[in-house]
C-alpha cells in the first residue's frame, strides 16, 4: 500500500541520518551510565521489601480514576507527604511525569496565556503547550535576563488585531503569563538558582512551574514563599518508582485537579505503587546530594564540565563522532548513550550518575 511505502521510507531516511530508535537489550558493563536511577533505589533490597510490603498489604489497583472509586487511604497519604516536603498547601498524583506535564497546562492556562519556556525545558512540556494550544515562548536556557526582557514583551496583549501599535491601556489586557523551567536539566545538567525565577516572577506576577524530575534526590530542594510557585515531578527517577505529582498553592492545584483531563481520565496507579513512592520519595529526600562527589570525580576522569547535578555531557559536531567515542568506552566496558536530534540541537554523550 501507498501509504506503508511513504511510511517505510521515512523510517530509512531516519536510518540514513543515524537517528533510527529501536529497543535491545543490552548486555552488563563494568560502568553504566544510562539510567537515572540516581540513588539506585531500582535494585536495592529495601525497595524489593517496600514493593512487597505495599503488594501484601495494599493490594494492586482500583482499575478506575480516583473521582470515581480510584481514591484511597494511601493515595491521599503520598499527597500529604509530597505537599508537606515542599511546604505547600496540596498536591496530586499522575499516572506518569509525561501525563503530569500535560495536566498541570489544562489545569493553569486560559484562552490569554502566553508561556515562556527554557529553550531546553523537555519535551512533555512542549507537548503540553500543544495540547492547551497556546502561545509558547522560548528564552536562552538558564538566562533569567532574556527572560525578563521576554516577560516586559509580552506582559500585555492586544485585545484586537487592528494592527495599531500605540500603548493604550483600553486596547490591552494583561496576558496570564507562566515561566516554564527545571531544577535540574536533563540533558545539559545545569542546576538553576531558583530564587532568581521566583523573584522575576513576582515581579509580573507569573505562575513559574518548576520540573524537578532530575533535581529530586540529587540537589537540596528549595522553597520559595510565592503562592504561584508550582513544583512538579516524578516517582521514576531518584525514587525508582512511577508516577507524577504536582504540588502548590491549594487553588491552582485544586485548578488542576478540576480542569487537567490527564488526572480526570487516567486510571489511578495501584496501590502498592503508591505505597512504595511514598516510601522512596521520604528516602530520596533525607540522603539528597550523596551522588554528587562520585559525579565530581567522573567528570575528572573524563574531562568532563561538572555543574553541580548527576548529568554530565559531552557534546559533538556530528552523531558519527558521538557514536565513535560511545564505542570507545564500550571496548572499555564503560556503556554511555547518544543522545542525538530532536532531543538536543547537537548529538551528546550523556553520563548519569548513580549511587
Amino acid at each position: 500500500m501507498k501509504i506503508i511505502q511513504e511510511i517505510a521510507e521515512n523510517l530509512e531516511k531516519l536510518k540514513e541520518k543515524g537517528l533510527f530508535r529501536e529497543t535491545k537489550i543490552m548486555p552488563k558493563f563494568k560502568e553504566d551510565f544510562s539510567s537515572n536511577d540516581y540513588l539506585s533505589l531500582g535494585k536495592s533490597m529495601r525497595a524489593r521489601l517496600w514493593l512487597l510490603y505495599g503488594i501484601i498489604f495494599y493490594g494492586k489497583s482500583r482499575s478506575s480514576s480516583k473521582y470515581l472509586n480510584g481514591y484511597s487511604k494511601i493515595h491521599k497519604k503520598l499527597e500529604e507527604t509530597v505537599a508537606n516536603t515542599y511546604k505547600t498547601d496540596k498536591s496530586l498524583i499522575f499516572s506518569s511525569g509525561y501525563l503530569a506535564s500535560i495536566g498541570v497546562l489544562q489545569g493553569i492556562c486560559n484562552s490569554e496565556t502566553i508561556i515562556l519556556a527554557d529553550r531546553h525545558i523537555h519535551a512533555s512540556w512542549v507537548d503540553a503547550s500543544f495540547a492547551v494550544k497556546t502561545r509558547i515562548i522560548r528564552y536562552h536556557h538558564n538566562d533569567v535576563e532574556h527572560l525578563e526582557e521576554l516577560l516586559l514583551k509580552y506582559n500585555f496583549r492586544s485585545k484586537n488585531n487592528n494592527g495599531n501599535k500605540e500603548y493604550n491601556q483600553e486596547n490591552f489586557k494583561s496576558a496570564r503569563l507562566i515561566i516554564l523551567t527545571e531544577t535540574v536539566f536533563s540533558m545539559q545538567g545545569t542546576v538553576i538558582d531558583l530564587q532568581k525565577y521566583v523573584n522575576i516572577a513576582k515581579k509580573f506576577g507569573a505562575i513559574i512551574v518548576v520540573d524537578n524530575a532530575h533535581g529530586l534526590g540529587v540537589v537540596k530542594q528549595i522553597h520559595a514563599e510565592y503562592s504561584l510557585l508550582l513544583h512538579v515531578g516524578t516517582f521514576s527517577k531518584a525514587c525508582g518508582g512511577f508516577g507524577g505529582y504536582v504540588c502548590g498553592n491549594k487553588v491552582l492545584v485544586q485548578s488542576i485537579s478540576n480542569l487537567g483531563r490527564t488526572q480526570i481520565y487516567s486510571t489511578v496507579l495501584p496501590e502498592y505503587l503508591l505505597f512504595y513512592n511514598m516510601m522512596a520519595f521520604k528516602f530520596a529526600c533525607k540522603i539528597t546530594g550523596k551522588m554528587l562527589l562520585k559525579a565530581k570525580k567522573i567528570a575528572e576522569k573524563y574531562c568532563l564540565e561538572f555543574k553541580g547535578s548527576a548529568i554530565l555531557i559531552k557534546e559533538f559536531e556530528s552523531i558519527n563522532t558521538a557514536y565513535e567515542f560511545q564505542k570507545e568506552l564500550i571496548d572499555e566496558g564503560v556503556y554511555v548513550p547518544v543522545i542525538r536530534q530532536p532531543t538536543v540541537p547537537k548529538p551528546i554523550v550523556r553520563f548519569s550518575i548513580c549511587l
